[in-house]
């Protein structure tokens, strides 16, 4: 085979990833979304040590179950912080694993601030509402809902999916961590559910960059009006306010007020 054929060879190859790629960016299988939820890390107030999705019986659900969804670059020690900080209050805590779904891009250069390629950032956002969609079609399959108090809260992106997804008036309520545009905040759910946000005033990631330099589309300033919206603004930088004691508080505040069956 001479230097021309092995060029158009590897061409074909390369393209045939691409093609393949690309796929993976725009589409999955019900299978491969439901990964996220089978490999979740369960947290449980009478158990020390993380459990996995199979620890919980739907059938006979906890009376209080928080779904608390990763930032962009998956499930990490802040987040495990936070479901500690729940289960020590007495709820149930599961972290889906979105990164489980096999070809999920990332979204976001922590390093930098910056989110990756608009068609990445578009495509991890799609995979992570189906994600959403898929949690509470199990859910609602084994009655949560009714039985429990389910709550929903994301951080940075998960706080974005959290805001973006339009079925949230399931849940008792819903908390939005780290994410959002310095003029405010919108939530797509399209009922008057709980809904609050907490964040640090000068967080970096409240403005910011896809890596191609152009800004990221911050003019979420639709509905700072909505009746059942609740803020928690901190001084500072910190994007993950875990560490912060009000903060916390206020979260735990929040959700213990929106328990209404038990």
């Amino acid at each position: 085979m001479n230097s021309k054929l092995i060029w158009i060879f590897l061409l074909i190859i390369f393209q045939a990833q691409s093609v393949k790629a690309e796929y993976k960016l725009s589409g999955f299988t019900d299978k491969e979304i439901y990964q996220s939820w089978n490999d979740a890390e369960v947290y449980i107030p009478t158990i020390s040590s993380i459990q996995s999705i199979q620890s919980i019986d739907l059938s006979n659900p906890p009376n209080n179950i928080v779904i608390f969804l990763h930032g962009c670059t998956g499930i990490n020690n802040n987040n495990r912080k936070w479901a500690n900080f729940l289960k020590n209050e007495g709820y149930v805590v599961i972290l889906p694993n979105d990164f489980a779904i096999n070809g999920k891009p990332v979204a976001c250069d922590v390093k930098k601030f910056k989110s990756t390629i608009k068609d990445k950032k578009s495509a991890s956002t799609s995979v992570r509402l189906r994600s959403i969609e898929n949690i509470i079609a199990i859910l609602k399959e084994n009655d949560v809902f009714t039985k429990s108090n389910v709550f929903l809260m994301g951080h940075s992106e998960g706080g974005k999916i959290v805001n973006r997804f339009k079925g949230g008036e399931v849940f008792n309520a819903i908390v939005s961590s780290g994410h959002g545009c310095k003029d405010g905040r919108v939530t797509s759910t399209i009922s008057d559910i709980p809904f609050a946000y907490i964040y640090s005033k000068n967080d970096p990631w409240l403005e910011r960059y896809y890596s191609d330099g152009s800004k990221v589309n911050c003019k979420n300033t639709g509905n700072l009006d909505y009746k059942n919206r609740k803020v928690f603004i901190a001084e500072g930088r910190e994007h993950s306010l875990v560490n912060n004691d009000s903060a916390v508080k206020f979260v735990l505040d929040f959700l213990r007020a929106n328990r209404n069956k038990n």
